[in-house]
């Protein structure tokens, strides 16, 4: 039997929605560490959630995301950022699938240390079909705090990268919906967006709605 049989099977079902189209594969760390019944028990309620834990082992670059990917050629690859001292391993390994790379840097826990690490290397291995993803996570009205931070980032990165594609990713959602009629108005994240889109000409700058509502089921 395929160790990855019920998580393949997802997969059959975004092939049969979305036909040949190109996707995203990231993992959501979360949904493993923060199961209700994981907490409790300390085991897991279905066998799918053994098999994404075997997914996220860093052994060997993370050989098991690898080889599972390997076998989906619709789905680009999302480097996993937890063991660095597999990352020049599991760069080489993801990168020889061609399909480019994704990288999804949690803002608010960013060791700024770490993160020159990973665009250091990604240099010193010369991967340039990259596509770094900030995730903010949950914003209000203080967005405008996390504006200077991001501009210096950004900078700091195209001194090392000049080539990658970026998207800004957060949610004001579900403070509330009052003066969502006035168009962007109170759409933090959006107008956190806007502003560093005006300030940045040499990245392509993609706005990404974080799907809130039911983004952990």
């Amino acid at each position: 039997m395929d160790e990855f049989s019920d998580t393949r099977e997802f997969f059959k079902k975004i092939k049969k929605t979305i036909g040949d189209r190109k996707w995203i594969a990231h993992f959501d760390k979360e949904y493993l560490s923060g199961n209700k019944h994981y907490l409790l028990t300390g085991t897991y309620p279905r066998e799918v959630f053994n098999q994404l834990v075997e997914l996220k082992k860093p052994s060997e670059g993370y050989k098991n995301w690898y080889f599972f990917l390997k076998e989906i050629p619709e789905a680009i690859p999302t480097v996993f950022l937890d063991d660095l001292a597999q990352l020049e391993n599991q760069l080489t390994n993801l990168a020889s699938l061609d399909r480019g790379l994704v990288f999804v840097f949690e803002v608010k826990k960013l060791a700024l240390t770490s993160y020159i690490e990973i665009i250091n290397t990604i240099t010193k291995l010369k991967i340039n079909d990259i596509f770094f993803v900030y995730d903010l996570g949950t914003i209000g009205s203080e967005y405008n705090d996390y504006y200077q931070p991001f501009i210096n980032l950004i900078n700091r990165t195209k001194g090392i990268i000049s080539f990658a594609r970026i998207t800004i990713l957060g949610t004001s959602f579900p403070f509330n919906f009052a003066g969502y009629h006035r168009g962007e108005n109170s759409i933090y994240e959006r107008l956190l967006f806007n502003k560093i889109k005006s300030a940045v000409a040499f990245y392509p700058i993609i706005y990404s709605d974080r799907g809130s509502a039911r983004i952990e089921k």
